[in-house]
């Protein structure tokens, strides 16, 4: 999967989860962050977070069911995290 799709994709989880319909994102967003593991593990990425603690803060929104956050973490964290990387 290209990053270019993983962020479309990404952005596309957001908008659900914006608007309150989690039930209808987390089995995509679930597969989406498994294929995605691979692709990330041990990479640097120009941003100063790690996929580790993105990760970890995209989990605890979900908890926590704090789906506006967790949107933001999709579309804005996780994304920039992913272009970094292609930036390499």
């Amino acid at each position: 999967m290209t990053t270019d799709l993983i962020l479309q994709r990404l952005k596309d989880l957001a908008v659900f989860f914006r608007l309150g319909r989690p039930l209808e994102a987390t089995d995509d967003l679930i597969n989406l962050l498994t294929n995605m593991i691979p692709q990330v593990t041990g990479k640097i990425s120009a941003t100063p977070l790690s996929i580790e603690s993105i990760f970890s803060s995209i989990l605890r929104c979900q908890e926590a069911e704090d789906w506006l956050g967790l949107a933001d973490y999709l579309e804005y964290e996780l994304s920039d995290f992913l272009k970094g990387l292609s930036s390499d």
